[in-house]
């Protein structure tokens, strides 16, 4: 009798994940194999959809390279797989002094992660069970789905507005999701400063989703991996600037220091998403010691712990953000005066490093995905609204964290693309 060959199938989970979509994987897939260079590749793509600032890429190496003295013995070995106490006591420090709380973060109140999705993975599998949901408002970072379900089983359960320029649901409109979903949900996932809009949350619309959640005993995840990239430019005026929720009183009032759970990175306000390293700050006893045991799954090298730590001593922080919210600043101005001449719309933003571009009068014959493909093809590929849960077509994340040299092509070639939709060819 002839044995098959053939192996033992992967799981059924295995399989699920396969087969979700990715849009934002997908457009980096695109760029990844035909990247665009100045000189080896000038009709390569140009990536204005992935979120991450290159602006501070020099100041980066050099800070980074001069910590690397500091590697001795211990780092290869093992070590407190939930963050070692050195960078935990900087990270605490770090958070007293930018994001001013009204209570001070103390050392024992973090875990350490290798990034931010895994700052949320394992939150989620700490307050969820398998088929649990999380609610998050649309529009949301695309990768909430995989964070949210990929590892811990639970599911993503969206709620969206059409409405500009914030886009965000009511309670009400929370309410009916809740109501009508079959799930039961554990979580809020918010972000804040949002992703994919650059703005900030209004703070008595934050109250609202707070008060919301404390009333349907839902544990808060608040995603404030933005909160140190935020600037202001003379086309902002009205827009609320960045407050952590670390530092609202009226948390304290609500008595919900223990409902929220923030998650926070090196990766978008330290233009470092290569180094893989993320933190939990949260104040309920029950959720800090549910994490540590599966710490190890996502705990970061001792090497990339002690190499961050160059850029936690305070007076380095305060200039890094100084100067990166000067750069993105500048930047912003010229992007928007860019779009403003070439009369493309935009909502304005005030934090992160992309904006929003209304493309809908583009997309309203040929549909959001074809116009996305056609970016990729022209050499620009930008975010399609679909990837972050919009209830419509049309609007697309541009970032900017990149030279102006670079960014100004990647814009003439929308523009280029845009006078050729309008001219039917």
């Amino acid at each position: 009798m002839t044995m098959s060959t053939t192996p033992p199938p992967i799981s059924n989970r295995a399989r699920a994940n396969i087969q979700k979509e990715n849009l934002l994987a997908i457009g980096m897939m695109k760029w990844w194999r035909n990247q665009y260079h100045a000189e080896k590749n000038p009709d390569g793509i140009i990536n204005l959809g992935t979120a991450e600032n290159k602006l501070m890429a020099g100041t980066l190496v050099d800070l980074v390279a001069k910590m690397s003295a500091q590697l001795v013995d211990a780092t290869f070995s093992y070590g407190l797989m939930y963050g070692s106490q050195e960078l935990r006591e900087k990270l605490a420090d770090m958070f007293n002094l930018q994001f001013r709380p009204i209570q001070r973060v103390e050392a024992g109140e973090i875990v350490v992660t290798n990034g931010a999705c895994s700052a949320v993975s394992n939150l989620v599998q700490v307050v969820c069970d398998v088929g649990d949901g999380v609610l998050v408002p649309a529009p949301y970072y695309g990768g909430f789905g995989p964070d949210v379900s990929n590892y811990s089983q639970a599911n993503l359960i969206t709620c969206s507005s059409s409405t500009p320029p914030n886009f965000l649901p009511t309670d009400q409109d929370l309410a009916q999701t809740l109501q009508t979903n079959p799930i039961p949900i554990r979580a809020l996932l918010l972000t804040n400063p949002n992703n994919p809009t650059g703005r900030v949350i209004p703070t008595e619309t934050l109250k609202t989703y707070l008060q919301f959640a404390k009333s349907h005993k839902l544990h808060i995840i608040l995603d404030e991996i933005y909160a140190l990239s935020c600037f202001r430019a003379s086309t902002l005026d009205g827009l609320e600037p960045f407050t952590s929720i670390l530092a609202m009183p009226w948390v304290q009032e609500e008595g919900l220091e223990e409902w929220i759970h923030i998650v926070w990175s090196f990766s978008k306000d330290f233009g470092s998403s290569g180094l893989r390293l993320g933190c939990i700050q949260s104040r309920n006893p029950h959720i800090l010691k549910a994490l540590r045991p599966i710490s190890p799954f996502t705990a970061p090298s001792n090497a990339t712990q002690t190499l961050v730590m160059g850029l936690l001593d305070p007076p380095t922080t305060a200039q890094f953000i100084r100067t990166n919210q000067s750069r993105l600043e500048e930047i912003y101005t010229r992007l928007t005066a860019f779009l403003r001449e070439h009369g493309v719309p935009y909502i304005p933003a005030n934090a992160a490093f992309f904006l929003l571009v209304d493309l809908r009068r583009w997309t309203s014959g040929m549909g959001e995905q074809a116009l996305f493909e056609r970016l990729c093809d022209q050499g620009v590929y930008i975010a399609c609204g679909r990837a972050f849960g919009f209830g419509e077509e049309g609007w697309f994340r541009v970032v900017f964290g990149v030279d102006w040299e670079v960014l100004e092509i990647g814009m003439r070639r929308l523009v280029r693309v845009l006078q050729e939709v309008e001219m039917g060819r």
